[in-house]
């Protein structure tokens, strides 16, 4: 019988038994291929995210497991290299909604050349009825802001803002 290889301890959330990094990525695949690029009408029938499926199938993503909040953005220097978007999973038992947002606030002002932007299933964003939460998972994401706000001219040309 072969055993999976568990995921290093630095790259495993610390109380959620038995979650493993390729879980996780397989989570958030199936969440962006399922959810987040499937057209929908109130974004004027774009995906709730149009970019994310290219950039995930570029490998221009990179999930990465933060147990612990003073562990968040040490890898941001990725995004100078070859990824696009960081996603840092934190474990949502431990870390509450006000206190995700708290630290992407403080990152997003100590870096302003980048975005975070937190998800945590407990704090529901909604646009009109559709639920945009990856709903499993404690996330924040880092970009670069110019891409972001580059993407978002773009959509808005699209209508992707008029509901």
């Amino acid at each position: 019988m072969s055993r999976k290889k568990r995921a290093s301890p630095s790259s495993k959330l610390d109380c959620i038994p038995g979650l493993e990094l390729e879980e996780v990525k397989e989570n958030i695949r199936t969440w962006i291929e399922h959810f987040l690029s499937v057209n929908h009408p109130v974004f004027n029938n774009l995906p709730p995210c149009p970019f994310a499926k290219k950039a995930w199938t570029d490998g221009l993503v990179e999930v990465i497991m933060c147990p612990q909040p003073k562990y968040f953005a040490k890898e941001k220097e990725l995004l100078n290299k070859d990824k696009e978007v960081l996603v840092y999973v934190f474990n949502r038992v431990n870390i509450s909604p006000s206190l995700l947002a708290t630290i992407a606030e403080e990152f997003n002002k100590q870096n302003p050349e980048l975005l975070a932007l937190e998800d945590h299933p407990d704090d529901p964003e909604l646009v009109q009825d559709v639920r945009m939460n990856h709903g499993c998972y404690a996330l924040i994401l880092v970009q670069r802001r110019d891409k972001v706000n580059r993407a978002r001219e773009m959509l808005a040309k699209k209508g992707y803002y008029d509901n």
